[in-house]
């Protein structure tokens, strides 16, 4: 049996970076159920292996050794690019400027297909 308090300090941690707004967030991240969760921070349902599986799987740099028992430290120190969940979640960024940065990549290659759309035509006169 592993222990719910872990899962709630995870979750405060993810909160407190911005990495997540709340546990509805949460849970959508880790696709499951609100009231599961709920549960299980409340300490009314047991943790799983698959539960611990989803959120490792969503958030690689949480350790899992660290949720199964305690063990080490919640965030691990190393983690490989495929491990980074989307490549998008890195610890300590804010979600609003990482979504601002997401947003400004997608408008500059639309322009840079514009760009290469119009040097085609001039090209072609």
């Amino acid at each position: 049996m592993f222990d719910n308090q872990r899962i709630k300090k995870v979750i405060d941690y993810l909160i407190k970076e911005k990495i997540v707004y709340n546990q509805r967030d949460f849970a959508e991240k880790i696709s499951e159920n609100q009231s599961v969760l709920s549960e299980i921070v409340n300490g009314k349902r047991t943790v799983t292996k698959r539960f611990i599986n989803k959120i490792t799987d969503s958030f690689a740099f949480v350790s899992k050794d660290w949720l199964m028992n305690g063990t080490g430290d919640m965030i691990r120190e190393e983690i490989n690019e495929q491990e980074k969940p989307n490549g998008e979640i890195i610890t300590g960024i804010n979600r609003e400027l990482f979504e601002v940065i997401k947003s400004q990549q997608e408008a500059i290659l639309s322009q840079s297909k514009t760009i290469e759309a119009l040097a085609k035509k001039l090209n072609e006169m």
